[in-house]
């Protein structure tokens, strides 16, 4: 949390492009990794000691009373700033879990509910579905932009998260024939490969021409929601399609059983944090899905991958990206970001099926929260807020 800049200069609810101490700087969608990255944190570590932080960012962020990622003016925010149906998603997935640990009337500073504001980015990317080669969201929102006819799937994948937090939050308002549709579309498009290879979008022009890039986050964005769907839809279908995922993402990106991103050591600052989004997706299919075989694996590449992280931290655990071996660049906040990404998942690997909401309501968000947990876990974190109070430092 050290690397925060609460918003009175630079971009508000967000890090000063000086303080990510580099790849080099950051990027505005990975200051919405990171406030759900803390939310995901709170829940499972039972912390609510950055809940005012988190809650002040976000409504900083959404524009106060505005309750919009899009800002005052949203022409401006899609033209010039460039910010995507991807780059909003990011930020609404801290609100929709705000909502679940604080209650679906809980309200930022701004007198917002955080419910709303991630209602509202739903609708805002729903409404750039459209038929155009099967389907599919825009990528981006500009459409006079040069990138107006891509369709990419990780927006079709965040959509599908969102739409089961909501689903979840709300009860069906449209969001199950909604997903289904997005998911459908994944299928039907080959976007979805049948060796369950996630393919990076669609050129919606005139040929339709599948982009063939592969990128982690792609793996764990689709797992993590249809994850999420199957729980709240009570579908097997959906847990099932995540298994064979996550077999395939595994295969690829763990294959000697510490995640590892293709790109490694060569990433570049705007792809560092794919591979905690593929984590976070692990670690939410962890949580839901009943079959053994595949909690095994997620379970070891985990705990491997832990081991092999904590010998990358300083003295201050300040930890480094590379867990495979190799050598690290001093640390930065794209790396502390996975390092909190990956600890936060492990976690959920010492409690068998979802993770218990924490009594988080009617407390100062600047207090710490517990609640009820087995032995194991119980010892676990004991430790592991040792070490998160030095990463979030």
């Amino acid at each position: 949390m050290g690397y925060y800049n609460d918003g009175t200069t630079g971009v508000q609810g967000c890090l000063l492009q000086s303080s990510a101490k580099n790849y080099t700087g950051y990027e505005w969608y990975e200051c919405g990794i990171m406030w759900s990255a803390m939310m995901e944190y709170t829940k499972v570590i039972g912390d609510g000691k950055y809940l005012k932080v988190v809650s002040d960012a976000l409504s900083q962020a959404s524009a106060g009373s505005t309750g919009s990622f899009l800002g005052k003016s949203p022409k401006f925010s899609e033209t010039l700033l460039g910010r995507g149906n991807d780059d909003i998603l990011w930020w609404a997935f801290g609100p929709a879990a705000a909502a679940e640990l604080l209650g679906k009337d809980a309200k930022m500073p701004s007198g917002v509910s955080f419910l709303s504001l991630a209602q509202t980015t739903y609708d805002q990317v729903w409404g750039d579905w459209d038929s155009s080669c099967g389907g599919g969201i825009w990528w981006s929102r500009n459409r006079e932009g040069k990138d107006r006819y891509y369709k990419s799937t990780i927006s079709q994948s965040q959509q599908i998260y969102l739409g089961a937090r909501l689903l979840a939050l709300q009860g069906d308002k449209g969001f199950s024939s909604q997903t289904a549709q997005i998911y459908n579309y994944l299928v039907a498009t080959g976007l979805i490969t049948s060796d369950k290879r996630i393919l990076d979008g669609i050129n919606s022009d005139t040929t339709c021409r599948v982009n063939q890039n592969l990128y982690s986050y792609q793996n764990g964005m689709l797992i993590g929601a249809l994850a999420w769907l199957g729980k709240v839809t009570s579908s097997s279908a959906y847990i099932n399609e995540a298994n064979n995922l996550a077999r395939a993402a595994l295969a690829t990106y763990a294959p000697n059983n510490v995640i590892t991103d293709t790109c490694e050591p060569n990433c570049s600052q705007n792809t560092v944090a794919f591979k905690g989004i593929l984590i976070r997706g692990l670690g939410y299919l962890y949580e839901f899905t009943n079959d053994l075989a595949v909690k095994g694996l997620i379970k070891k590449a985990l705990t491997d991958s832990v081991a092999a992280m904590l010998s990358t931290c300083d003295n201050n655990y300040s930890c480094g990206n590379i867990w495979s071996g190799q050598p690290n660049l001093p640390s930065n906040v794209h790396d502390q970001l996975n390092a909190l990404e990956l600890i936060t998942a492990y976690g959920k690997t010492f409690v068998d099926g979802p993770i218990p909401i924490p009594k988080l309501n009617n407390i100062p968000p600047s207090q710490s929260s517990s609640f009820a947990l087995t032995n194991e876990l119980s010892m676990f974190l004991c430790s592991i807020r040792f070490i998160m109070f030095w990463i979030l430092q």
